[in-house]
């Protein structure tokens, strides 16, 4: 962060201090949370109506809008506030995308206000005028930075960008399809198309040559979908590096109910490190379970292969987070990817795995 920009925060923290207090927050001196690794300040500490604590963290971006890529950071540093009974909060300068705030705020279990919240809650009052005056005084220093990346369509991009915007965005039409297949396994077939779709949709630009149902050597074991990575796709290409894979393989598993252990140990034997096809993302209709969770760790940890599990809500969450992202075009294109919600998935199965 530049000198200027690092003035503009400041005067950001100083102005959401005054905010809070506003709102009819009591503000207290600030706390120091002792974490195993490291001392946490937050930027401010208040005290509610029900006695409830409120750590808060402010977050100046120069762009009027808060990136999912940059969300997903912030969202991290406030959830270390959190503890029982207590509110961790997010305060951004630039407006969150709604689908974007939902999706932080159930991962981190955090509260997010941004702009619209700012400007919303301080409504004639002094401090709306001062916050407007801080927003406004940003763009006429050419503080909002004009962004070099162009946008990637996907490469199925005629489905995803139309010409012609149609009545309902593309990933709402398929969080429809999905919904409407029926559970169990005389409806695999089905559900199985539609994953293909989503998969398209969402990663359409980055993973290719989709085979489905393609047969091993011994004749007798069959993976659901695999994709070749595009080389130049910065989360994908990561992917298969650090797992060292040449093939990404999708497993739909159309259950009533939750995926098991069991299930994982079939995945696991289709899986192979040798022939460079160690990654699995396991899409289900349901969260899970938790021992199934217990036996891809033990799979990662004993023989390296990573299988990571999707449910309807990730799915849908996903495809959301893809139509607001095409629905802003270029400028903001890779930093709203729904790769985001992949990365911080895979990290949360690493991180708590048991050595």
């Amino acid at each position: 962060m530049t000198t200027v920009q690092q003035r503009f925060a400041l005067r950001f923290e100083l102005l959401v201090r005054q905010f809070v207090a506003h709102l009819g927050y009591e503000l207290l001196d600030h706390d120091v949370l002792v974490s195993a690794n490291a001392v946490l300040q937050p930027d401010f500490l208040a005290k509610g109506p029900r006695d409830q604590t409120l750590r808060g963290e402010a977050k100046w971006t120069h762009r009027p809008d808060v990136r999912l890529k940059l969300l997903r950071d912030w969202s991290a540093v406030a959830a270390r506030y959190r503890r029982d009974g207590d509110h961790a909060l997010l305060v951004a300068s630039g407006f969150v995308e709604s689908v974007r705030r939902e999706w932080a705020e159930n991962e981190f279990h955090i509260q997010i206000w941004d702009r619209s919240f700012i400007l919303s809650k301080s409504a004639g009052s002094v401090l709306h005028e001062e916050f407007e005056a801080l927003f406004a005084e940003a763009g006429s220093l050419n503080a909002i930075a004009t962004d070099p990346v162009e946008a990637i369509v996907p490469e199925e991009g005629n489905d995803a960008v139309p010409d012609d915007a149609p009545p309902q965005a593309r990933g709402e039409q398929l969080i429809a399809r999905l919904s409407a297949v029926e559970h169990g396994a005389e409806h695999a077939s089905e559900y199985e198309l539609v994953c293909e779709e989503i998969v398209d949709y969402l990663f359409g630009g980055a993973l290719l040559d989709a085979r489905r149902h393609p047969r091993l050597d011994d004749r007798l074991s069959i993976l659901d979908i695999v994709y070749r990575v595009k080389s130049q796709d910065q989360f994908w290409s990561a992917l298969a590096r650090d797992f060292r894979a040449r093939v990404i393989v999708f497993e739909c598993k159309n259950y009533a109910g939750p995926v098991g252990p069991m299930e994982v140990f079939t995945t696991e034997r289709y899986m192979s490190t040798v022939a460079l096809r160690s990654v699995c993302f396991v899409l289900s209709r349901t969260a899970a379970h938790s021992h199934a969770i217990i036996a891809a760790q033990g799979a990662m940890r004993e023989t390296g292969k990573l299988i990571i599990f999707l449910h309807d809500g990730d799915m849908t969450m996903m495809l959301r987070l893809r139509d607001a992202q095409i629905a802003e075009g270029n400028g903001s294109w890779l930093e709203n990817d729904p790769t985001e919600v992949l990365d911080q998935k895979i990290y949360e199965f690493l991180a708590t795995m048991p050595r």
